[in-house]
């Protein structure tokens, strides 16, 4: 039915070692002649998708620009976004708003079909301007055939606007369901993603100190690269945390499972309210995967299941209550018991069927 699809998201392959755009290339790779994937370069390396993706009918294209404004610009528009423009696609995938905007262009020059994946609240990732970035993203969606959201309140949110949205979750890798090695080690959290503002890095490395008066061998690791890397290791050396934290690095999505066998507690917090009320990350089902305990927000639908299943804690950004829930967390020991329970909570956040699920109700929408 779809013979060439195209795929617009605005991440940097080179700095995401694991993100939901890998899922929707593998999938529907399988379901289509032709898929095209647009990408955005915000780094001097370029990271190509044959580093995961094997599939000899995609094609990826890699967007050079400095930084999100960059995405619209006429120039950029003109030398690198006109020929998929100008191309005729049976379906047009596009993740966020910034890709929204050029998938929207699309869609009133062709008429084809446009999917938006809203992986979260993104007014809220720029609060001087929220209320402009609100009515933009609401005028995008406006224009999608449907509304694929996160997670069900972000759902609940959209319905409440009048937009055509189903829930469609994040999913697991199957790298996370292979079995957890016992390894000795520290007491330790851990985080797995992009260094961006939102991560709420900056609350955990403040709490840190306060953790360290009762458990003095706590360590922190953290896997990942992004525009705030710079901040919070210069955060770290201020608060003479160096020996505590750990900065290692983008590294290959097969690696992260043997260093979450060396962690007890997953960082699963976000930078805001709003953020942590819609988001839905993928970390938090690999923490769970893997029998960490994750330490998340109470307000969305990280916190309902955390509280529903009595695995990890949620928590506000004050941070003696931060330090006080990850001493708490770091107290429990691991069990076996901890991790096949984290393997019954993940076991219905298939991608696969995810995405038969998206992929039959796109084509009843299309029908």
């Amino acid at each position: 039915m779809f013979k060439k699809i195209l795929i617009i998201t605005t991440i940097d392959f080179g700095v995401m070692a694991n993100h939901r755009v890998y899922a929707l290339i593998d999938y529907w790779a399988e379901h289509t002649e032709t898929l095209h994937v647009v990408s955005c370069l915000y780094w001097k390396k370029p990271r190509m998708l044959g580093e995961r993706i094997r599939a000899s009918n995609v094609t990826h294209f890699q967007i050079p620009i400095a930084s999100l404004r960059d995405v619209l610009s006429n120039e950029v528009v003109e030398t690198h976004f006109l020929n998929f423009l100008a191309d005729d696609y049976d379906l047009i995938f596009v993740e966020g708003l910034w890709a929204g905007l050029i998938g929207s262009r699309h869609r009133k020059l062709s008429g084809n079909p446009l999917v938006y994946e809203d992986l979260g609240y993104m007014p809220a990732m720029f609060p001087k301007k929220q209320r402009i970035i609100e009515e933009l993203e609401l005028s995008v969606m406006r224009q999608a055939d449907l509304v694929f959201s996160v997670s069900q309140k972000l759902t609940n949110k959209r319905l409440s606007d009048s937009l055509p949205a189903y829930h469609s979750p994040n999913g697991l890798s199957p790298v996370f369901l292979n079995g957890r090695e016992a390894v000795k080690h520290p007491p330790t959290v851990i985080y797995a993603g992009s260094l961006h503002s939102f991560s709420g890095l900056a609350y955990l490395i403040r709490a840190w100190p306060l953790v360290l008066q009762a458990k003095g061998d706590a360590r922190v690791v953290i896997l990942g690269i992004g525009p705030l890397e710079k901040k919070l290791k210069h955060l770290t050396q201020k608060l003479k945390l160096e020996d505590y934290v750990a900065f290692l690095g983008l590294r290959p999505h097969y690696e992260v499972p043997a260093w979450f066998s060396r962690a007890d507690v997953g960082w699963a917090m976000l930078s805001s309210r709003l953020l942590d009320r819609y988001g839905f990350p993928l970390r938090f089902l690999e923490y769970l995967a893997y029998g960490l305990l994750p330490l998340v927000g109470k307000h969305g639908d990280m916190g309902v299941m955390v509280e529903r299943t009595d695995i990890g804690l949620v928590c506000t950004q004050e941070l003696s209550e931060i330090a006080t829930n990850i001493i708490a967390l770091l107290s429990k020991e691991y069990s076996e018991e901890l991790y096949e329970k984290g393997q019954e909570i993940v076991q219905s956040f298939n991608w696969h069927d995810i995405l038969e699920r998206q992929r039959a109700l796109i084509i009843s929408k299309m029908d």
